[in-house]
């Protein structure tokens, strides 16, 4: 009895010692390669070497580096250094999971050491059309302005604010929708923003498929509830964000089209002076009206009465003398 439970135990930990060796092979699948898929049974393979390499397949990872045939590698049009698999190689290529072996052309060095081939983890020229397609189905203005004057504790500050404006056909009936960037979605947006960052075909590849992957993770449904239809062509941000904050501006045209934006939100206070209470003085006038003429010309004609009677007075005392 105790022989059997011992024996159960030591095939538990061996299963479980399989298992994990399984799982390791399966994670190293096209960890060190990009495999672009040009066509049926036409794959070209990018290492991150730059320089000139040969490299092999086998159906087993066992296969000794002296069993293997190596092939020189090729340029794509590009001029990078590439493996290859095309209709010319044994079907069992394509049907069986093969293992890759890199080595430097010079010196032999080894750089991939026989990794299993997944010939379903790849990306195609479709791929890379649709994803440089991305950001231009939609025209957009990223950089628009809005200016609004405030009072804010007694100083006149101008607001500016971002806003997008659509460039695109103004026929057409546009929808949005605004998506925060947090923890759970910041790493698209670092996939978005370094897209084009790549130096090379390998690196590309690798930043064009994690990209890929992840927007159509992310992308909205075209029925989903949450669009939000776009007045007057303009995109407001949202009123609670701060200078910097980021969203996935995710844009609908005519209910069929989807494109991607990321936009970074822009507040700014410029203060101005501050403002005084100016109290303004007024002196009191009577009105102006028909009763003062009278007035006045009352006084002229008595003034004129008064000058006529010193006058004849005067001419008076002198006929007398």
């Amino acid at each position: 009895m105790k022989n059997l439970k011992l024996k159960m135990i030591i095939t538990t930990v061996f299963v479980f010692f399989v298992l994990c060796i399984l799982s390791l092979t399966v994670s190293a699948t096209n960890e060190e390669i990009e495999i672009l898929k040009k066509g049926e049974k036409d794959y070209i393979i990018y290492t991150p070497t730059d320089s000139e390499f040969e490299f092999a397949f086998a159906n087993s990872s066992e296969t000794k580096v002296e069993d293997l045939t190596f092939l020189p590698s090729i340029t794509d049009t590009n001029g990078n250094n590439v493996a290859y698999m095309d209709s010319t190689m044994p079907e069992e290529y394509f049907t069986s999971t093969m293992y890759l072996w890199v080595r430097n052309a010079t010196d032999e060095t080894m750089l991939i050491n026989g990794i299993a081939i997944d010939l379903t983890d790849v990306i195609t020229d479709d791929m890379v059309e649709e994803i440089l397609d991305i950001t231009k189905r939609i025209k957009v203005n990223m950089d628009g302005k809005n200016e609004e004057e405030k009072v804010i504790d007694g100083v006149k500050t101008t607001i500016t604010t971002g806003k997008v404006e659509i460039t695109d056909d103004k026929d057409s009936e546009y929808k949005y929708q605004l998506i925060k960037v947090t923890e759970n979605n910041k790493d698209f947006v670092t996939l978005a923003e370094n897209i084009n960052k790549a130096t090379n075909m390998f690196d590309k590849l690798k930043a064009y498929k994690n990209f890929y992957n992840r927007y159509h993770e992310l992308e909205p449904s075209l029925r989903d509830t949450s669009w939000q239809e776009v007045n007057n062509m303009v995109i407001p941000q949202p009123e609670s964000s701060e200078n910097g904050d980021k969203y996935i501006l995710w844009l609908m045209k005519d209910g069929d089209i989807i494109d991607l934006q990321i936009l970074t939100c822009t507040r700014l206070e410029d203060k101005g002076q501050e403002t005084e209470k100016v109290i303004v003085k007024e002196t009191s006038k009577l009105p102006f009206t028909y009763d003062s003429i009278a007035l006045f010309v009352i006084l002229g004609i008595l003034v004129v009465m008064l000058i006529a009677l010193i006058i004849v007075k005067k001419r008076k005392t002198n006929n007398e003398k």
